[in-house]
């Protein structure tokens, strides 16, 4: 299998970084959101886990999905 799993992706759905664990992928994940005032997803190979949203005040909401309440 691959060694990093998770993934976060654009708003096209390509893959924009790769990471090892899901703590460093989410961490990434608000980021790139805080930068680009965006929607970010997180995958797990090809299962979508949570989207990075933008927030009220600047801060990021994560929401995850029913298979992401699983992992964390």
């Amino acid at each position: 299998m691959n060694a990093a799993p998770f993934t976060i992706r654009n708003a096209r759905g390509r893959t924009v970084a790769r990471f090892g664990t899901y703590r460093t992928a989410e961490r990434a994940a608000v980021t790139r959101c805080r930068d680009k005032a965006l929607a970010v997803p997180v995958y797990r190979h090809r299962t979508h886990l949570a989207t990075v949203t933008p927030g009220p005040n600047a801060r990021p909401l994560i929401d995850l999905t029913m298979k992401g309440s699983l992992i964390v």
